[in-house]
């Protein structure tokens, strides 16, 4: 999309981390093992009501647009889900589900070693702020709060 004469390409989606157990409300026995798993102080999602299928990114679809987008200069790039790159630095011996990077997430490293960008913001990981040299300097986390664009070469986190 283009707005105030800003190239601004839009990527929708990311997989749950914390997906891991999925109940189905639907099922013989669901409260029995909602029940359970709140005993256990165990994390899950219920589907139709806290995680969806929707959810996942649609790999396939966004390289057949990407595809026909390769050569152009996004100013901006908005996901909700962050490159491999950036999950590779979540990565904790506790936190066995952001070990292995999602195909959505592996994806977004693709883009992001061959699209020309200026900004990619990004809030997945529920952290704000640009990662460093060692990482991407053009890639920025928002959480909670607001980017303002100052002017065509300067933003800043309000």
């Amino acid at each position: 999309m283009n707005v105030d004469n800003q190239n601004i390409l839009c990527i929708p989606c990311a997989e749950s981390h914390d997906a891991d157990i999925l109940l189905d409300p639907n099922e013989i026995g669901f409260k029995r093992k909602q029940a359970t798993l709140r005993k256990q102080y165990q994390w899950f999602r219920i589907v139709g009501r806290s995680w969806w299928p929707q959810e996942k990114m649609d790999v396939q679809k966004n390289a057949e647009f990407i595809e026909h987008h390769m050569n152009e200069h996004f100013d901006f790039i908005l996901t909700h889900d962050a490159p491999a790159l950036i999950n590779s630095w979540f990565k904790r011996p506790e936190d066995s589900a952001r070990k292995i990077s999602t195909a959505g997430q592996l994806f977004l490293e693709e883009l992001r070693r061959n699209l020309d960008f200026d900004v990619w913001f990004h809030g997945h990981f529920h952290f704000t702020g640009f990662w460093n040299e060692l990482y991407d300097e053009r890639i920025c986390g928002v959480y909670s709060e607001i980017i303002q664009l100052m002017n065509e070469n300067s933003l800043t986190i309000v």
